[in-house]
């Protein structure tokens, strides 16, 4: 992986909103992705909050795949 790969990564997730005019599935996979990010580099507040709401998302979305892994990244 490049170098500052994955912060230019949670940079691109960090402009998919939730509030915005995204698909609920849209929103859920890039803070699936935000917070695998976020773990990695040990923010485990921040990581356990972006799975959280990729999980609400999720759910919202009928995922139900997708709402057991972010659920399931946190046990």
């Amino acid at each position: 992986m490049a170098t500052n790969a994955p912060l230019m990564a949670l940079h691109v997730y960090s402009e998919i909103t939730r509030d915005g005019d995204h698909a609920d599935e849209t929103i859920a996979i890039s803070r699936l992705g935000a917070s695998r990010i976020r773990a990695s580099l040990g923010h485990m507040f921040d990581a356990a909050r972006h799975a959280w709401n990729a999980h609400a998302h999720a759910i919202k979305a009928f995922q139900t795949n997708m709402a057991i892994e972010a659920r399931n990244t946190f046990p």
